[in-house]
């Protein structure tokens, strides 16, 4: 995982597009497991994003 390796300029760039995909996810599917997936996946997506941002003080 690029956090873990301190590849901050990395996750920095993949943020954006990882964030919309999970939305996208969400968004796509609307019922049944997996819709479960897709909000697992956001809240991970989210949940790496605050941690990131708090790393680098932002």
């Amino acid at each position: 995982m690029l956090y873990f390796s301190d590849s901050y300029k990395s996750v920095a760039a993949q943020l954006p597009g990882l964030l919309r995909d999970a939305a996208q996810a969400v968004a796509y599917y609307d019922s049944g497991d997996e819709h479960r997936q897709a909000l697992l996946a956001r809240a991970e997506a989210l949940r790496l994003a605050s941690t990131y941002l708090t790393q680098v003080r932002q």
